[in-house]
């Protein structure tokens, strides 16, 4: 095309992208009426008439595209056939097919369009490659095996690499059968194969033909093709040959080659062939001299030998080989790489493992090789901060006699590092660094809960001794090159794991934290991000301690500090949004407060997430074809599977359903239906769990929970919870849906609320119910149940008496506010200060009150749609049970706001800051409050009172959160 074509091209493409396709039309034809005939423009006229929704235009649009479908010559411009392929998408869609009587369905048009193309323009791979995406996307598996077939795709490599791609697309994809993976991975490996056998046997011989594979990527696929296809035997001679092996020309010295046959070993079970390759490797890699090696894989291991693929490697086979005699030899392996290479990590963990191994014959030595591991180990890399995380899982399996000589050594290590001079500032570094190894290495030992009780004295001792240390660093370190992580920063995260536990110790109820310890946990961490704003590990918990207070927008603050981006909202944005919509679904004002939106509005940071999804679905497949045209044939299974799990990410319908409930109780986009979100709800999905709960660091012991299950907001959603509120949302839906057809429910409405009301009673028989719903997310689905059961009948036509029905609903509402006066509300209007700071508001009383009223608002719509149910001119339902029923949801409604009130209030009053200033600093408690009196000591009263009223004003926000919910 010319330039002057493109032009007017993107003209009509902008006017498109602008929904308005009357002035893309009318562009289109006025070109069309001067003469202009190209295929593409005629193209771009039928995809904007499939788009119409007027009919006459769409069936015009429809015979545009068959003609263009059959023209000859076949149509061959890669951007023409793109625009046909999408106006037959649009055609599918509408059903217009059988009206119109075309020549093919959309689906076999597609493919003949493709098929034709192909054919004209034979040897092009850019149109072979194109039309194997495109019959994948319509899972037309003929189409898409012709297109890597003999007959279009030019040379082996291209075919073996479309059908490679194939067979990863589709092991990934749930719904595929056997058969159709089958297909792509026959192919593909008679294809490669062929390429492989015409390389020359003679690895001297300099030419091979052209066919044949020649690269280190082309070697890459070829493996990776057999491994998918089971002949790891095969890869094995093929890696140990001379013309193809991981030595030879080929490959080029590519140490993914060296990995994949460790894989392969492993996966055979060959532990005496990989215990003595690894060791091969090793003592290869102890060489210094580089003109030993010579060329290839040689000259690779020299400089990547000391690899932990490959000390892993051989652990394992040693581990799994059990004799004493080759045990004695690989530690005596891994002494001598250490002793030769001082500095080299990888060999010092090989040997703490291999340390803690003994063959069944042989008792430890004394003292133990473990023990004096460690101590080698913590004389080697005490003054770097990954010592403590190596040590850790090691130290525990030592016995009590010797963790207590290992601590006292590293005693002697800190006091042998302390600087002699205030001038020595590498060796203060160092010391320092050592320091705070020591207190991690010490948390599992004094802090992590353990069979027997734990002295109080220990605990608050260990939190002490971390706040004074964080005090003697208050100069600040240049760490690592990192000023805004100092030394200092990291034993205050140790402090507040500590006063976490100290809460779990002191707290009589096992599913809260105890508030004032919360508080204090809290504090300890903003002061970490005031000395060092980017500390991730202190954000990331300041986040979920956010959560537990009921300090939403302060946990949003913290949560955006985080920088969470792309894959991120899979794997890390559960910390904030798990149940958020019950603990802050209301934004600030943008008068009020200065942060942006996505800092400030929960609603507009759920799209932000959930907007991810929706990209990543281009991403994939961009990221799929740079693979395969780049030859990283080694990530195409990579992208392929993570492509599936985000499709089928938990994350994503949790998202999805904190967003509509987000929706409901601000009113910012009351009961909005999309059709899409719906299908995602009522599609229920075997669901990927894509959420990483390792990134927060834990010293827990190994035999006990990790860290962050003592900071979660309640139970871990999972497939029970997502299908439940997904359930729950679909039959939302249905009763909004009810109201739009003024009381006369679709049969298909009818159904739904049926299949909801099974669903849902399946999912509360379930015995696992409550590890992963909140005893108020229950008692919400049982509300859901409730109304779903009763819909089912009293929204028939056939129901005649429904009195008896909603006298069920009457009994409900009324126990519900006795308990409500006798509980909650009670204790929100308590008189005193102190009994109103001591249990205080928190994440549990906002998230039953938010759901209390979700569910109300709910019932209220139930409630409108009965009444307008008719039969024969006559009311079915009594007016005055409506509107008795309808007054006790108003005085539940005006309860939880009475109670909201009364402690919006009673923080608002005089003397509530300094009061929790003085708790906080262990100034009200008879005896003194340890961690108080450390904390007065780190931050002091001013530095407390502005913490305090943060806090205080996200109380507020959060109450304000609850008067702001409408029934209507």
């Amino acid at each position: 095309m010319s330039s002057i074509a493109d032009r007017r091209n993107q003209q009509v493409w902008e006017a498109i992208g602008a929904n308005n396709q009357k002035q893309a039309l009318q562009l289109c034809t006025k070109r069309l009426k001067k003469g202009e005939k190209s295929d593409y423009l005629l193209a771009l006229k039928a995809y904007i008439l499939s788009k119409s929704f007027l009919s006459a235009q769409v069936q015009e649009g429809l015979r545009d595209v068959d003609l263009l479908v059959g023209k000859e010559p076949a149509i061959s411009d890669l951007g023409t056939l793109k625009v046909l392929e999408s106006a037959l998408r649009k055609i599918e869609r509408h059903g217009q097919t059988e009206r119109l009587q075309l020549s093919h369905q959309p689906k076999e048009l597609t493919a003949r369009l493709w098929e034709r193309a192909v054919k004209a323009k034979s040897g092009d791979e850019a149109l072979c490659r194109e039309w194997f995406f495109s019959a994948f996307r319509l899972q037309d598996w003929r189409s898409a095996q012709k297109a890597g077939g003999d007959d279009f795709a030019e040379g082996v490599h291209s075919k073996a690499r479309i059908l490679f791609l194939g067979d990863s697309l589709l092991s990934s994809t749930t719904d595929s059968s056997e058969s159709e993976r089958k297909l792509f991975g026959t192919l593909a490996y008679r294809m490669i194969s062929k390429a492989a056998s015409d390389v020359p046997a003679d690895p001297n011989t300099l030419l091979s033909p052209g066919r044949s594979v020649q690269t280190p990527q082309e070697l890459q696929l070829l493996i990776a093709i057999y491994r998918k296809q089971g002949h790891l035997l095969e890869c094995l001679r093929i890696l140990d040959s001379s013309n193809l092996g991981i030595s030879s020309r080929v490959a080029k010295g590519d140490w993914s080659l060296v990995r994949a046959k460790l894989d392969i070993l492993e996966e055979l079970n060959l532990w005496h062939e990989e215990w003595k390759f690894c060791k091969g490797l090793i003592k290869d890699a102890q060489s210094t001299s580089p003109i030993e090696h010579g060329e290839g894989i040689q000259q690779a291991v020299h400089t990547q030998g000391d690899d932990w693929r490959v000390w892993q490697g051989l652990i394992k086979a040693n581990r799994e080989i059990g004799e004493h005699v080759t045990h004695e030899e690989t530690l005596q392996t891994a002494k001598e790489f250490c002793n030769r290479s001082l500095k080299s990590r990888n060999a010092r963990l090989a040997q703490l493992d291999l340390s803690q191994t003994y063959p069944d014959s042989e008792s430890p030595p004394e003292p133990s090789e473990l023990l004096l591991s460690c101590q080698r180990y913590f004389d080697d890399f005490s003054g770097k901060t990954y010592c403590s995380d190596d040590l850790c899982k090691y130290v525990e399996r030592l016995n009590n006699t010797e963790q207590v000589a290992f601590a006292d050594y590293r005693k002697l290590v800190i006091a042998r590092l302390n600087a002699p001079s205030e001038t020595d500032e590498l060796n203060r570094v160092k010391h320092d660094a050592a320091k705070v190894n020591d207190l991690k290495l010490d948390f599992p030992l004094r802090i992590s809960p353990r069979e027997t009780q734990q002295d109080p004295a220990v605990l608050t001792g260990y939190v002490r001794e971390c706040v004074q240390t964080c005090k003697s660093f208050s100069q600040p370190l240049n760490n690592e090159g990192n000023p805004d992580h100092q030394l200092g920063d990291d034993t205050c995260v140790l402090a507040a794991m500590g006063i976490i536990h100290v809460s779990n110790l002191e707290s009589s109820d096992d599913d809260q934290v105890n508030f004032i310890r919360a508080l204090q946990s809290a504090a300890v961490l903003e002061f970490v991000i005031t000395r060092s704003k980017d500390h991730y590990q202190a954000l990331l918990l300041l986040v979920r301690l956010h959560c537990l207070l009921g300090t939403g927008s302060m946990a949003m603050q913290k949560y955006r500090q985080l920088s969470i981006k792309k894959v991120q909202q899979d794997t890390l944005a559960h910390n904030l949004y798990s149940r958020f919509s019950t603990i802050h679904p209301r934004g600030l004002p943008p008068s009020t407060t200065s942060m942006d939106l996505f800092e400030r509005d929960p609603q507009a940071a759920l799209e932000r997430a959930l907007g991810f999804y929706e990209r990543s679905t281009v991403k994939i497949k961009e990221m799929r074809r740079l693979a395969l045209e780049q030859g990283s044939y080694g990530q195409v299974d990579g992208i392929c599977e993570l492509g599936d799990r985000i499709e089928r990410s938990l994350c994503r319908l949790v998202w999805q359903v904190e967003r509509k409930r987000t929706q409901r109780l601000t009113k910012t986009s009351v009961w909005m239906h999309d059709k899409e979100e719906e299908s995602t709800f009522s599609a229920s999905p075997r669901l990927a769990d894509n959420r990483d709960y390792d990134v927060m660091t834990s010293y827990e012991r190994l035999t006990a929970p990790k860290f962050e299950e003592y900071v979660r907001v309640g139970p871990r959603p999972g497939q029970l919870w997502a299908t439940s509120f997904s359930v729950s949302e679909l039959l939302i839906s249905e009763l909004e849906s009810v109201r739009h057809t003024a009381g006369k429910p679709l049969p298909s409405s009818l159904d739904n609320i049926r299949d909801a009301a099974q669903k849902l009673k399946n999912i509360l028989d379930d015995q696992n119910l409550l590890s992963e719903l909140t005893t108020s997310e229950k008692a919400y689905i049982n509300l859901q149940l409730f109304i779903a059961e009763k819909s089912s009948k009293l929204l028939r036509s056939d129901a005649l008496d429904i009195t008896n029905e909603l006298s069920g609903i009457e009994r409900r509402l009324k126990e519900d506010i006795t308990v409500y006066e006798s509980t909650q509300l009670a204790a929100a209007l308590d008189k005193t200060h102190l009994s109103l700071i001591r249990s205080p508001l928190s994440w549990t009383t906002l998230h039953k009150m938010f759901l209390d009223l979700d569910g109300l608002k709910i019932l209220s719509l139930w409630l409108d749609d009965i009444a307008d149910v008719k039969e024969g001119g006559r009311d079915k339902i009594s007016v005055n049970l409506v509107r008795k029923l309808q007054g006790l949801i108003v005085e539940r409604y005006e309860q939880i706001r009475s109670a909201a009130m009364a402690i919006k209030d009673r923080l608002s009053e005089s003397g509530v800051l300094g009061l929790l200033v003085d708790l906080l600093l262990g100034r009200l408690d008879e005896g003194q409050d340890v961690i108080g009196v450390a904390l007065d000591d780190l931050v002091g009263e001013p530095w407390m009172e502005t913490f305090v009223s943060n806090v205080v004003d996200s109380w507020q926000d959060a109450l304000d959160g609850v008067l702001g919910v409408k029934l209507n």
